[in-house]
């Protein structure tokens, strides 16, 4: 049970403070921001090594069992060793974040890229078909059968989990960083891949069964390697998959080392009665003024920083608190039911300093450093990692490296594994000045910033914002132009029509089975509006080759409004991970050829479309492109920036294009299209995966219903009336968006065809 009712101070806290603010920076442009350039310093800190030898003998070494579980045959799931417990926790942070360096690699604009697209089907394999089949529900399982409960990776309290290591932390911090930015970093994100699968250190996906373990490292050695072939040794991304490797093997060294020095504390009963007095001191101060213990009070022992754990555990051995027999003693009537310390420390706790005592008795050693020898197994954990070069090591490596920025060890974690950054990045007005500390090789974690949220409120039009999202533009300008563009479409639906409205609007009250029917009804209404095809079309060729035109920067972004829901914090999370499902099938499901956004670009070059990249500006300036049709993937693009602040309304959003792309109108289209000799396969592929029997618009209906539960079991019925009403908002948004799109499709057509069409009649009258 964790006990901590504040954060730890000092080198450590820094730390945890910037997992929590990583975890969560999503939508936070300022922590984005702070975490490009920290990542991008780390990466650069690296320093000019030799090339990697990952081209060398292939990837994917042994694949070493956990030391810390006992396995079965290789299709049972290991069971963690009760003896390892605190190890199971330690290192929780990057067990319930695997891949997380990958989990923004393919986005909006880049995922018909190969290198990305062979990624994103790394990353698919490496976090399962689905939530159960996640490394991250794995751990969970190890967790609860070890008794231990941890909140959503994403909490303030599992950050500050002293159970959790803060090597731990920081390892992840990069993995999240990376992640956040691997779009724009995918040469990086590839080395760093490479360099995991490497790795043959057993930390990598512990909780899976040996044969699946196997299998997925594996499948994502294949895809890894087949991606590394695309490039050059002397091309100019070399360099940079080099410094993603580096960064990796560098960083699990550290850890490992890091997992060294918590094992030799952890076999020290006076490390463990140290650690418990190091969390608790805090809260000691002004309690015992005139308490001495030794040849000072009580009071500076516990004012001192950094905390003298060696001085305090002699000067406690040898006081008249501890003397005499278990159950006599002075500490033991102090901290009994009826003393002036009942309920400080748990019975764990208690347990654990009375061994310490009894040792004391025993004249002991109090060698705080001193302890039983670690199982073989687990000492050798640090040297299955191939070290980088020696010259680069001794770059990255200074002489101080591991030590605490002076003064005395205070016996933490991160006093070990921690040292200041002898050149600290330079604080910016309106940030609060840390004790910043940097695990050897790296950077220090950035400041935090106080608050505020700038003053840019200026408009900018479609085009300009659907360029800047669609190239990742994290300036905090842009991403307020999104929000506020977000807000004047939800602003501008209502979920409540009065009066009349189609019946596919008209809200209605919530419930599982309520929403499952209306469902139901739309599709039958939409099938039931199919006849059969009778040519020719109402509309020609021509008409249709614009149309498809003017369609363009909103199919090529398709599915960008589920861009950010894959994000490895939620991988064990059903709602987040149906959701992430039916972006990874928009995009093909890391199969280049089932990608929706290439076969319509495919469609365009048929007809002989040629439009600029969706990421150059002469895509957004193309004047053959209607203004309003960049009305809907800016809108998309922008509610993508804010998938929790806006996550009710995406579900709804999600359910209205996913129920959109079924029934007669896109089956009359699709015969039309082949009419005219046009590839259907854009319309077709919809139908079918779109499908109410399990495919998208089943899994948009079932998102919306976990998610309304969790609301009423949180906030009961008028919370979720409230939320539903949200999402009701997201479903309309969608007609809301559109409708400067369809009026203008109508005037655009009538301005470049009716004259034609008028004339083909005058023609035939006279």
């Amino acid at each position: 049970m964790s006990t901590a009712f504040l954060p730890v101070e000092g080198d450590e806290a820094s730390i945890r403070d910037w997992f929590h603010q990583v975890v969560n920076a999503r939508e936070n442009p300022v922590a984005l921001q702070e975490s490009l350039e920290w990542i991008q310093q780390s990466l650069a800190a690296t320093g000019k090594s030799p090339l990697p030898p990952f081209c060398k003998g292939g990837l994917g070494g042994i694949h070493h069992a956990p030391p810390f579980a006992k396995v079965g045959s290789g299709g049972d799931s290991p069971k963690p060793d009760p003896s390892n417990v605190d190890l199971i926790a330690y290192h929780a942070p990057l067990a319930l974040l695997e891949g997380a360096w990958l989990q923004s690699v393919a986005l909006a604009a880049n995922e018909q890229n190969e290198t990305v697209n062979k990624l994103f089907a790394c990353y698919l394999t490496l976090l399962g078909k689905d939530e159960s089949d996640s490394p991250a529900f794995a751990y969970r399982g190890w967790l609860n059968l070890c008794q231990i409960s941890l909140p959503q990776a994403s909490a303030w309290r599992f950050a500050h989990d002293t159970r959790l290591s803060a090597s731990a932390l920081y390892f992840s911090c990069l993995q999240l960083a990376l992640g956040l930015h691997s779009g724009n970093l995918s040469p990086e994100a590839l080395g760093f891949t490479l360099a995991y699968l490497k790795s043959e250190s057993p930390w990598r996906l512990p909780a899976l069964p040996v044969n699946k373990r196997n299998a997925v490292l594996a499948a994502m050695t294949i895809q890894a390697e087949s991606t590394l072939k695309a490039f050059s040794s002397d091309g100019k991304k070399w360099p940079r998959i080099c410094a993603g490797f580096n960064l990796y093997q560098i960083n699990e060294i550290n850890y490992l080392n890091g997992l060294q020095t918590f094992l030799h504390r952890r076999t020290s009963l006076a490390g463990q009665v140290t650690e418990i007095f190091r969390r608790k001191l805090r809260f000691a101060q002004g309690y015992h003024a005139s308490v001495k213990l030794g040849n000072r009070g009580l009071e500076e022992w516990f004012a001192e920083k950094p905390f003298d754990a060696v001085g305090f555990l002699d000067a406690l051995a040898s006081s008249h608190y501890v003397q005499g027999k278990k159950g006599q003693r002075l500490f033991d009537r102090l901290t009994g039911c009826d003393g002036p310390m009942f309920g400080v420390f748990d019975k764990e706790e208690l347990d654990l300093m009375n061994g310490w005592l009894d040792g004391v008795a025993q004249d002991d050693k109090m060698d705080i450093g001193e302890s039983n020898p670690i199982p073989s197994d687990i000492v050798e954990l640090s040297t299955v990692i191939p070290s980088p070069a020696d010259n680069a090591v001794d770059t990255l490596l200074p002489p101080n490296a591991g030590r605490s920025g002076g003064g005395r060890s205070n016996g933490s974690e991160a006093s070990d594994l921690t040292r200041p950054h002898p050149n600290p990045p330079p604080m910016g007005e309106g940030t609060v000045e840390l004790n910043l500390t940097v695990l050897p090789g790296n950077p220090p974690c950035p400041p935090f910033p106080r608050g505020g949220r700038g003053d840019f409120f200026d408009r900018i039009d479609n085009r300009t914002l659907f360029h800047l999202l669609i190239n990742r533009d994290m300036e905090v300008k842009t991403q307020t132009a999104a929000q506020r563009w977000v807000r004047g479409i939800l602003a501008r639906t209502s979920p409540i029509h009065r009066g009349k409205a189609p019946f596919r609007e008209l809200f209605f009250d919530y419930s599982p089975q309520t929403l499952a029917q209306r469902i139901v009804q739309l599709h039958t209404l939409e099938v039931s509006k199919h006849k059969p095809f009778q040519a020719p079309p109402k509309l020609r060729r021509e008409e249709y080759i614009w149309g498809i035109r003017q369609f363009a920067p909103a199919i090529l972004v398709d599915g960008c409004w589920l861009q950010h829901t894959g994000e490895a914090v939620s991988q064990d999370c059903r709602t987040q991970r149906l959701l992430f499902r039916i972006y990874a099938e928009e995009l093909g499901g890391g199969i280049i050829d089932l990608n929706h956004r290439k076969i319509y670009r495919d469609l365009l070059d048929d007809l002989g479309i040629h439009l600029a990249p969706v990421e150059a500006i002469a895509f957004a300036r193309d004047s053959s492109l209607l203004e309003a049709a960049f009305d809907l993937p800016c809108y998309l693009l922008a509610i993508s920036q804010y998938p929790r602040t806006y996550f009710p309304e995406i579900l709804g959003l999600n359910l209205a294009i996913e129920l959109s792309g079924l029934g007669g109108d896109y089956m009359r289209l699709a015969d039309e299209l082949r009419y005219w000799n046009i590839e259907p396969r854009i319309v077709t592929l919809h139908l079918s995966i779109d499908n109410l029997a399990g495919g998208h618009a089943a899994m948009a209906c079932e998102a919306i219903q976990l998610y309304m539960d969790e609301i009423l079991s949180l906030g009961g019925v008028s919370m979720q009336n409230k939320i539903w009403q949200r999402v009701w908002s997201g479903y309309l948004s969608l007609n809301t968006v559109t409708q400067r799109f369809k009026w203008s499709l109508m005037l655009g057509f009538c301005r470049n065809f009716l004259p034609q069409r008028l004339f083909s009649v005058f023609q035939k009258l006279f």
